[in-house]
């Protein structure tokens, strides 16, 4: 197992206090030597997000579908 440190970029809580967090593919790491990453609790509120967005411009299209067959 890897000695590297990993941190969630977006809430900063560390590997130990979350189930599993996904490495940045990028090579930087922190100040303190910990490296960049995202966890999976910030993965699925941003599913979250991008979920309700997504039904909210389909309920637009669709509306916008329908009012102009009607027409």
């Amino acid at each position: 197992m890897s000695d590297k440190k990993f941190i969630c970029d977006f809430c900063f809580k560390d590997q130990d206090v979350v189930a599993l967090i996904i490495a940045s593919p990028s090579v930087d790491s922190h100040r303190d030597g910990s490296q960049s990453g995202i966890c999976n609790e910030c993965v699925a509120l941003s599913m979250n997000i991008l979920l309700d967005r997504y039904e909210e411009a389909r309920k637009i299209v669709t509306f916008s579908a329908t009012a102009d067959t009607a027409k």
